[in-house]
């Protein structure tokens, strides 16, 4: 397929793959950052947000969760949040008191102890890694045999 690609089309996917690379490893640090270095509240759990886990399956499939918590910030201010993480079963209870991480000067980006995506940026930064490496090897070395 990239054998018969024009000189743009390759340059513009090596680009394209390592930038998704640089992406994950800014979101790593952004994290990283974030809960070693920024604010830090204890939130309540106030309820969940449901949703289903396929809506398009015919099937009866299972329901997910993502809590709904509230802290108060640095100023003092009530932030209520979803926190976006779906799962199946519930890590909390209503009630719970949870520590929440945020940037400073930037509540409404709050990210509950534990619930990091850490996983999902550490894939995709090797992804894009391994894809920008092995796209920079194919274009120094192109394959010359032909199945």
């Amino acid at each position: 397929m990239l054998k018969d690609a024009s000189p743009f089309v390759k340059v513009f996917m090596l680009v394209l793959i390592f930038a998704m690379f640089v992406f994950a490893v800014w979101k790593l640090y952004q994290l990283y950052q974030m809960q070693n270095s920024g604010v830090t509240a204890i939130a309540t759990i106030e309820g969940f947000k449901e949703k289903e886990s396929n809506p398009q399956s015919l099937t009866n499939d299972k329901m997910t969760y993502a809590p709904i918590f509230s802290f108060n910030d640095a100023t003092g201010k009530k932030i209520t949040l979803n926190s976006g993480n779906f799962e199946e079963e519930k890590k909390y209870n209503i009630g719970d008191n949870v520590k929440v991480f945020y940037p400073k000067d930037k509540p409404l980006a709050a990210v509950l102890e534990g619930s990091f995506p850490w996983k999902f940026y550490g894939v995709l930064a090797f992804l894009g890694l391994s894809g920008t490496i092995l796209l920079i090897y194919y274009l120094i070395y192109p394959p010359t045999s032909k199945f």
